[in-house]
């Protein structure tokens, strides 16, 4: 069964209507299709900074009842405004409750239509939720279940949908079903739970994709603190499945700084500023490699986001050794800054930071730039990498440790050098082979041990756990 994408040649008549309204409104609409001749009242709530050139999510809600509180289902969904830049559109469904039910579908199909020729909807981004009753509209109009063509919609979000209905999925077609995030409170009556169980694990054992979603200490409402977060986690599951690319974006990049005639002696760090923003597909783990390009080579490269400021030269947030994946949200930012310590020596330096996911850290997805250009107008000069020295790598045991540290390996380190997650150096020990060393003083948490190398500075950088 083929989807239908909604059309714009329909008639309707509409009172009170202002052309690219904003904020929150209703108008009250006459349909006079031939399979569809109704006046509902619409509730929107339309971003107030919207722009007609950019396209926006919409988010449909048919609220339960049976009374007139469409109001309010638009009030509480207003919220999504911000969070995924979506426009809100609930209808009055009153007179599809008892009779008829299966009339929401071409409510919902030509209130959408209606939406999309005032407004610039993505018609890949159409999400359809409802409580109680308005629950079961959901289902009606997503699962096919009046045998009727099942509409574009990208996820359907039903919120202890109604048990008392005739209809039911037709899961013959199922393949055309969206992702369904079923939700319902662990202290709802136990009929609508039994309800939304048998609804997820109908979807499941049929084929279907869907997540159910149970609430703790949550009733029959959406009346409860959380209920933002738990509508942004169905949302993100539905774009998951929707198998959207992660997509990342950093402002200001590239980014450059430029110093002249500074007294290299009295400033010794210097910072280029910018954030990290996710702005398309589901939460993510960020993981960030950062490669030095040219620069001299006394300069010490540092990083810092949202976890901690680390340490120099570590030139990455996760591998054998560092553990700090940088979790974002869609629509989510974090501060990502490069920072350089000069050691008195002026010059010119570029780094590149490449970001990807944890689970596929060499598929990178973004990158950005940072310049450096300290002192002087000439360009880079190739620096030299560690891993070109052929340094053999050196293990630190016990890991996680009670109070003290040995280390195993080849013998040309020098120093050790102890930061906290803040990136500050909270004791250095000299090398010496076999010696033990006592971290007996130190509050438990995670420290970022440096083995340094006079000749060949940072030599590795590993991850401490200390209990």
């Amino acid at each position: 069964m083929k989807k239908f994408y909604p059309i714009f040649l329909f008639l309707f008549s509409i009172s009170q209507l202002n052309a690219q309204q904003t904020g929150s409104f209703q108008q009250t609409v006459t349909f006079t299709e031939t399979d569809y001749n109704a006046t509902r009242t619409l509730y929107f709530y339309v971003p107030e900074d919207y722009d007609a050139n950019q396209s926006y999510k919409l988010m449909v809600g048919f609220r339960g009842g049976p009374h007139d509180n469409a109001r309010e289902f638009r009030d509480q969904l207003a919220f999504l405004a911000d969070s995924i830049g979506a426009i809100i559109l609930c209808p009055e469904n009153m007179d599809h409750f008892w009779n008829e039910e299966g009339q929401t579908k071409l409510l919902f199909k030509y209130s959408v239509e209606s939406v999309m020729d005032q407004y610039n909807i993505d018609p890949d981004y159409i999400y359809l939720t409802g409580l109680s009753y308005g629950g079961r509209h959901a289902v009606i109009v997503s699962m096919d279940t009046d045998d009727g063509p099942i509409p574009n919609i990208r996820g359907v979000i039903p919120f202890a949908a109604g048990l008392e209905s005739e209809l039911a999925p037709n899961y013959e077609d199922i393949g055309d079903f969206p992702p369904a995030c079923i939700c319902i409170g662990d202290d709802d009556s136990p009929n609508f739970k039994a309800v939304s169980n048998t609804l997820h694990n109908d979807l499941i054992s049929n084929g279907g994709i869907s997540l159910l979603n149970a609430i703790p200490d949550v009733g029959h409402t959406v009346e409860f603190p959380t209920y933002p977060e738990e509508i942004m986690k169905c949302i993100n599951f539905i774009d998951d499945q929707a198998g959207d690319p992660l997509t990342l974006e950093v402002e200001p990049n590239p980014v450059l700084v430029m110093e002249e005639n500074v007294d290299l002696s009295s400033s010794m760090e210097f910072t280029a500023l910018s954030t990290l923003y996710h702005v398309g597909g589901g939460d993510a783990q960020i993981r960030w490699e950062i490669f030095v390009l040219c620069g001299p080579e006394e300069w010490d490269w540092l990083v810092s986001d949202e976890n901690i400021s680390y340490p120099p030269f570590v030139t990455t947030n996760v591998n054998e050794s560092v553990n700090f994946p940088l979790p974002l949200e869609i629509g989510g930012e974090s501060i990502f800054n490069v920072h350089i310590y000069h050691n008195s020596v002026p010059g010119a330096g570029i780094a590149e930071v490449k970001f990807s996911q944890v689970d596929t850290p060499q598929d990178f997805i973004y990158t950005a730039t940072y310049a450096f250009r300290i002192n002087t107008l000439d360009s880079c000069t190739t620096v030299v990498g560690i891993d070109e020295l052929g340094i053999a790598p050196m293990n630190l045991y016990p890991n996680p440790l009670a109070d003290h540290f040995q280390v195993s390996g080849n013998d040309i380190t020098d120093k050790i050098v102890l930061y906290n997650t803040a990136g500050v150096m909270v004791k250095s020990f000299d090398y010496q082979p076999g010696q033990i060393y006592n971290m007996e003083e130190l509050p438990s948490g995670i420290y970022m041990a440096v083995l340094k190398d006079k000749a060949a500075g940072i030599l590795q950088t590993v991850r401490l756990v200390k209990y």
